[in-house]
């Protein structure tokens, strides 16, 4: 038993002078009687010669003193010892990744049942017991510090949102590793659905992992055909263990398009395509319309861009697989050649894409994608590799593909440009990058699309789709297509401040003196809609952001831990709180003495 409070102690003076008032003699009246009946209790008390009376046992009496007994346990705040929650510091780690939105169970999603849990574990704790809090998403941050007013911690905890982002509890705990180390008597429970990395960490970790079906819809993409007519895939995850047949919504700027249903093997995805969209708006959006246990990733959408007017420059001796994707970009104006001694005499072009081919003039006026540039000096060719699976890495131009394996005959190895990023790796070996040299933005891609299995994957369309947005920069941000929690980069086309409005609504300023403007505010799915005021009138940018599927919808099983022993469930360490059992028991009491005084008038 642990006592929070010790002052409480000092009402105990009270039973005594309980006790004294029903031992003081009652002074006597006069009263006049019809008959001697009564006489012989009246002689009773005449008879006694002192103040006091005799004690009796007296039912009232013993009731007050309970009552007071209780108020004073009330106060004192007990809590019972349950496996060391004498804490002096304890801590509090709720993870509120996107994977948390999943329904644990009877409609209440695993975050709402782990702030339930967390809110009772706080009662368990001793009032002297200084509580922080942390959250897992944007690398573990911390809500609240040494807090000792309960209601204060649990107000924190209950304003705690589900996100749409990514994350784990494993960099909260390495924050939480750092604190502890300055402290000697401290507890740390961790509410998580994802397995946690301790390493000399000693915490419990409750995860609330738990069973369920899911769909989702990974992407969006879409193509224009020359009638004008839309055609739109999208892929969908069935990550249930039966084979499901899924219904699929088409939604053009929030209408109703059309309606597909298509069978999706069990653990496994395929794409479903909607052919001869007639819409000419700017958001596309599918949604799986089969009821499943997190809601939060049955739609994605992605925004119908205007690239009318560009122009793009497709230099090769003949690439099908390459011309009918950037057809299916749709609003290109995309001319084909031979002959490189064209190049930059006449026309100039927004991008210029060379094919197994090498320009002699590198310094163009517009963006550049190089594929398989075989020779080419200034480019940091530095070897080639032979049958080999490359992997597409985190990036702006990997979106959707991360991770994702081609296997290729050959591919060239690059010296990665101290400006550019990769996106393209065999191990260590860069095989791709992009990035801007102050003039321009380059992208290579190390191999003969020809000569690797790229073309035959589904992701294909959305590799080039992802290339031309970013390398045709138009508009006010870098790219209209984006992963929740990544950042937006914003790019000023006047001397005016910029705003963005996020999917509920909420805007935010974006001061016209920032040199680099990035908003990063994206933890919600949905569409942010980019605004700057301009002599034209308003200038305005869309850009989707996407629920991160690949790896939050489906999420590993992870065991809870206590003790440093793995456990099916486990309750805090904190200790059973006692005040609001007395509490009852004194309102019991209350009650109870009002009846007896009834029952003896």
């Amino acid at each position: 038993m642990i006592i929070s409070k010790l002052w409480p102690v000092a009402f105990i003076v009270l039973v005594p002078l309980i006790v004294l008032l029903y031992v003081l003699k009652q002074k006597g009246k006069d009263i006049t009687v019809s008959s001697t009946y009564l006489w012989r209790e009246a002689i009773k008390n005449t008879e006694a010669t002192t103040p006091w009376e005799k004690f009796k046992n007296n039912i009232l009496m013993y009731l007050q003193i309970l009552t007071v007994l209780f108020l004073i346990a009330a106060l004192m705040a007990p809590v019972l010892k349950k496996g060391g929650g004498d804490y002096k510091e304890a801590v509090i780690v709720i993870d509120d990744s996107a994977s948390m939105g999943y329904i644990y169970k009877d409609e209440v999603t695993r975050l709402d049942e782990a702030k339930k849990r967390a809110r009772s574990y706080v009662d368990s704790l001793n009032d002297n017991c200084e509580i922080t809090l942390l959250k897992t998403t944007g690398g573990g941050q911390v809500v609240l510090s040494n807090a000792i007013d309960k209601r204060s911690v649990k107000q924190a905890i209950d304003d705690i949102k589900q996100t749409a982002l990514t994350g784990d509890a494993d960099e909260a705990a390495a924050i939480v590793k750092s604190l502890a180390s300055n402290w000697s008597r401290y507890g740390v429970t961790i509410f998580t659905d994802t397995p946690v990395t301790l390493n000399d960490l000693t915490a419990d970790v409750i995860n609330l992992y738990s069973e369920g079906k899911n769909y989702a819809v990974e992407y969006v993409n879409y193509g224009i055909k020359e009638n004008g007519k839309l055609t739109v895939l999208a892929k969908i995850d069935n990550f249930a263990s039966d084979d499901t047949t899924i219904e699929v919504n088409l939604y053009g700027d929030g209408q109703i398009l059309d309606i597909k249903s298509i069978s999706v093997p069990a653990n496994s995805s395929q794409v479903v395509y909607f052919e001869d969209i007639d819409f000419r708006g700017e958001l596309i959006e599918a949604e799986v319309n089969n009821k499943d246990y997190l809601a939060d990733d049955n739609k994605s959408g992605c925004i119908v861009t205007e690239n009318s007017g560009k122009r793009v420059l497709l230099v090769t001796a003949g690439n099908t697989f390459l011309e009918k994707a950037l057809n299916s970009v749709g609003r290109l104006d995309v001319f084909k050649t031979t002959d490189l001694s064209v190049i930059g005499k006449n026309e100039s072009y927004d991008l210029y894409i060379f094919d197994s081919v090498v320009p002699d003039e590198f310094d163009l006026p517009g963006s550049v994608l190089y594929i398989n540039p075989e020779g080419a000096e200034g480019l940091g060719v530095e070897g080639s590799i032979e049958n080999s699976l490359i992997t597409f890495s985190k990036s702006e131009l990997s979106n959707y593909l991360e991770k994702a394996e081609v296997g290729v005959n050959h591919s060239l190895i690059f010296k990665r440009p101290a400006w550019a990023m990769g996106y393209l790796n065999n191990g260590d070996d860069c095989c791709g990058y992009y990035g801007e040299d102050g003039k321009r933005r380059i992208v290579t891609l190390g191999f003969d699309i020809h000569s690797s299995d790229v073309a035959l994957k589904p992701e294909f369309p959305m590799l080039i789709y992802n290339i031309v947005n970013y390398t045709l920069e138009a508009g006010l941000t870098d790219n209209c297509q984006i992963m929740t929690g990544e950042k937006i980069k914003l790019y000023s086309r006047s001397d005016s401040n910029m705003s963005v409005k996020k999917p509920d609504g909420k805007v935010s300023e974006i001061d016209k003196g920032l040199v680099s403007k990035v908003y990063t505010d994206t933890d919600m799915k949905g569409v942010y809609t980019v605004s700057q005021e301009t002599e034209d009138g308003t200038n305005e940018s869309l850009v989707y952001a996407s629920f991160p599927v690949k790896e939050e919808s489906d999420v590993a099983a992870g065991e809870s831990v206590k003790g440093g022993e793995a456990g099916n469930d486990v309750t805090p360490s904190g200790g059973k709180e006692l005040r609001n059992l007395f509490i009852l028991l004194l309102l019991f009491t209350v009650v109870l003495e009002w009846a007896v005084y009834i029952y003896q008038s």
